[in-house]
């Protein structure tokens, strides 16, 4: 509790928003193709953000730890969370492979690095690049 009344309103918002996102595209990606899915994540013509790209990935990040929500529904809701403020960003997926076949990873980045899916994506090839402008199409 002491942890969400130090956060603004701004991020609480972003929070709230997340969870929600979060939920509704882990229950997409379960019953939908990923296409229909992906085309979800688009602008809300909402522009400017009082909390910055980094600061945002971590929220999103958070809530995703507290739904036990896998890479891609979080880097989707994050992709979500940056289109709807006009935030640049890219949503990747990538593979890799491991001894019995291969592994995918969803993460989320800006001109400034990672914001979402940690440090190892390099040892993934990206499959599948999203940038935020292609994120605005309607699915």
């Amino acid at each position: 509790m002491r942890k969400w009344l130090a956060l603004s309103g701004a991020e609480r918002r972003v929070v709230i928003e997340a969870l929600l996102l979060i939920a509704a595209f882990g229950l997409g990606l379960k019953l939908l193709p990923f296409r229909t899915v992906v085309g979800r994540v688009r602008s809300r013509s909402r522009r400017g953000s009082a909390v910055s790209a980094q600061r945002i990935g971590a929220l999103v990040d958070a809530a995703g730890r507290i739904l036990h929500a896998s890479c891609m529904p979080r880097a989707l809701a994050l992709a979500s969370v940056l289109a709807s403020r006009g935030i640049p960003h890219e949503l990747r997926v990538g593979v890799r492979r491991t001894g019995s076949g291969i592994a995918a990873h969803a993460w989320v980045s800006d001109e400034s690095g990672v914001l979402l899916g940690g440090a190892r994506t390099g040892e993934y090839a990206p499959l599948l690049v999203y940038p935020e402008r292609a994120m605005r199409v309607e699915g």
